[in-house]
């Protein structure tokens, strides 16, 4: 009799932990579902194969990232040379290509079980699975940083970061969406590296990010200095230590990236696109003012919350403060052209607010820290009352109708 209770006992508990298992799996799964789903959704809306006649890309997606992709596909079918490809232009090497398209990057090389004539079409299938991973690791750092916020909250805003401006803008760089993956890794990395320091995982991930693509990482580097120094400057104790540590840090990236990052780079600058000739109007101060902040008018959400944050001011003046300055500088790229230019490391052809990513995810951090403090939105298991579930439950439709 004993043996048969303590075997139901353990029974009981085995399923009990699978079940929790599994509504953790299904909570963590839940922002990369929304995202294919919303993908899907703008994919049927806008007639992309297979819903329409419609490709995905737009300006030289043909051009240039599928003829990329093709000798991606040729080079794993053995239809290729990995030094000198005849199909690029009057001919070129898949090495640059390799470096500049970020395909270091393991998701791009699912591109070869589609059929060769297919890969127009087929890469909507590699944008899905980014956007999704980009939900997954962004929903991740969220977790890590905002201990308090509705659950919920944290997938929306997830989501606000896959789907943002810049993601509208720019996203037909598919190698660019790596980084973009990879950056929330990257700052919770960068919380044990100041908090323990635990560095392994930051020099890793800052390597990699140097070798998928110099040119984000580089604006990367760039936020990181600003903000870097407005957080030590204001809060750390040590502050000379700090700062020797993550510069220490940065240094052994660079030199470990160094393989891919300097012929990337050196392919990179004696492009058109880098040259004096492809840069139009950046000796104007204000020049592309409005398409700069069209960027961010295009995910409103974190603006009203960084609003909201500054209203706070006198309740938190440091926190807030280091928000508001952080802000200012990563922004003063947007009025002075010849700063924005600094950030795209001296010229850039057309879409003038590459950056703007940086400036995103810092007023999405902002909501969430504004959130998080003040409880607009407690967790469910705190939530005592039918009326604070209710009201809740309607912020949250309202946000996800703003957000659509």
């Amino acid at each position: 009799m004993e043996s048969t209770a303590i075997d139901e006992f353990k029974e009981t508990k085995t399923k009990q932990k699978n079940k929790i298992n599994w509504i953790t799996v299904c909570k963590y799964s839940a922002p990369p579902f929304f995202a294919i789903v919303i993908f899907l959704l703008a994919m049927i809306i806008k007639g992309v194969y297979p819903f329409g006649s419609n490709v995905i890309g737009y300006i030289d997606f043909n051009e240039q990232l599928v003829t990329a992709y093709t000798g991606l596909w040729d080079l794993f079918h053995g239809a290729s040379n990995f030094f000198v490809d005849w199909n690029f232009g009057a001919g070129g090497s898949l090495i640059t290509s390799f470096f500049i398209n970020g395909f270091l990057c393991p998701i791009d090389w699912l591109i070869n079980i589609f059929p060769r004539e297919s890969i127009t079409y087929s890469l909507a299938f590699i944008f899905a699975i980014k956007f999704a991973l980009m939900a997954f690791t962004s929903y991740l750092c969220f977790k890590k940083f905002f201990k308090n916020v509705n659950y919920y909250v944290l997938v929306l805003f997830s989501l606000i970061w896959t789907f943002s401006g810049w993601t509208l803008v720019h996203y037909t760089n598919l190698g660019w969406l790596d980084l973009m993956i990879l950056l929330p890794l990257l700052l919770i990395s960068a919380k044990k590296l100041v908090e323990t320091n635990r560095s392994v995982w930051f020099v890793v991930l800052l390597s990699y990010m140097l070798m998928l693509s110099y040119y984000i990482s580089y604006m990367i580097l760039v936020a990181v200095v600003c903000v870097g120094t407005i957080y030590i400057i204001m809060y750390a104790k040590e502050k000379r230590k700090l700062t020797a540590t993550i510069t220490y840090h940065i240094l052994i990236s660079i030199l470990i990236s160094m393989v891919c990052f300097i012929p990337s780079c050196i392919t990179s600058l004696q492009s058109h696109r880098f040259s004096d000739t492809a840069t139009s109007g950046l000796t104007t101060l204000f020049s592309s003012f409005f398409s700069k902040i069209t960027v961010l008018m295009l995910s409103p959400i974190v603006i009203y919350f960084f609003i909201k944050l500054i209203s706070t001011y006198k309740k938190d003046k440091k926190n807030v403060l280091f928000f508001i300055l952080s802000f200012i500088v990563l922004s003063i790229g947007i009025l002075i052209e010849p700063i924005n230019a600094m950030w795209h490391s001296g010229s850039y052809y057309c879409f003038p607010f590459r950056y703007s990513f940086v400036i995103i995810l810092l007023l999405v951090f902002a909501s969430l820290y504004y959130i998080n403090k003040y409880g607009f939105f407690k967790k469910s298991v705190e939530e005592k009352s039918k009326l604070n579930k209710t009201k809740n439950t309607i912020n949250i439709i309202l946000l996800f109708c703003l957000f659509i």
